[in-house]
Order: structure tokens, then sequence, then C-alpha cells
């Protein structure tokens, strides 16, 4: 793997440790700002609090680990333990699976959003959830950035397994 190749998967993964927390953060927050203003009105319980803010909550943290793990993964793998095969292929595994992951995530989001057999009814399987509304940069980095993320580690994985083979 050149140079050039090592430094970019190192900035990708720089950006997942930073940039897309950063990102998520900034969403959360419009959220909490609204959470706030609901729950001082003294119009809604803590019932149907948590049923509208606790997916959007969940999905939050769970796209904050996968990318922060993601981008901390990619860099060890290019830098920390860039000499020893089995744990660059290992790390590089990890990293992609997690950015695969956030984009599988933003996938179901979509999927839930759109509710097409209407789980999230009264009576249906979720119950009466509320939408998970993401910035549409979220949406953007979640797909374009970690697909590119995750083809790039994966070509660094197999370059490192073809090197471990030879050795």
């Amino acid at each position: 793997m050149t140079s050039y190749e090592v430094i970019e998967i190192f900035v990708l993964g720089f950006c997942n440790v930073v940039l897309g927390p950063l990102m998520f953060i900034w969403g959360i927050y419009s959220e909490l700002d609204a959470y706030e203003e609901k729950r001082d009105a003294n119009n809604t319980t803590n019932k149907d609090l948590e049923l509208e803010y606790n997916p959007v909550f969940w999905a939050y943290r769970c796209l904050i680990l996968c990318s922060f793990f993601s981008g901390l993964f990619a860099m060890w793998a290019v830098t920390i333990f860039r000499k020893e095969g089995n744990w660059e292929i290992r790390l590089g595994r990890v990293a992609t699976s997690l950015a695969k992951a956030m984009y599988w995530q933003i996938v179901a989001i979509i999927f839930y959003n759109l509710d097409p057999f209407e789980w999230r009814t009264r009576d249906g399987l979720l119950g009466p959830w509320g939408r998970i509304d993401l910035p549409f940069l979220t949406y953007y980095y979640c797909f374009a950035v970690q697909y590119y993320f995750a083809k790039q580690i994966g070509k660094f994985v197999q370059e490192a397994k073809d090197v471990v083979k030879l050795q």
C-alpha cells in the first residue's frame, strides 16, 4: 500500500474519530432542545416523551460509537500496528465492519421512518414510537463517506492478507 493510501486511510479514520461524532453530537443538541421544550410544556407526559425521543437518542448513540471506534481502529491499523500483519488485518476488519454498520443503520433508519409495515402504530409491533429525523448531512456522511471508508479499508485488509501470505 502506498504512503498516499495510508495517509488517506488515516485522514478518513481521523474524520470518523472527530468529525463524525461532532456532527452527531450537534444533531443531539437540536433534539435535546426540542425535548426540553416539550418537557417544560405541561401537556406531555414522560411516557410520551420517552416514546418519541428514545429511538432518536439510541440512533445517535449507535452512530457515535460506530464512527469513533471505526476511525480509531483504522488509524491504529495503519500506524501503530503497521508492521504486525495479523493485527493490521483484525483492526482493519473491525473498522470495516463498524463503517458498514453505520451504513446499514442509516438504511434501517430510513426503513423505520417509512414504516411500510405500519409497525409504529399504537397496536403495531413497535408501538407509537417517534420518527428518527436526522439532518441531511448525517445521511450523506453515513452513506457516501462510510461506503468509501469501508471500501478503502477493505483494500488495505486485502493487501495486508497478501503480505502475510507471502511471509
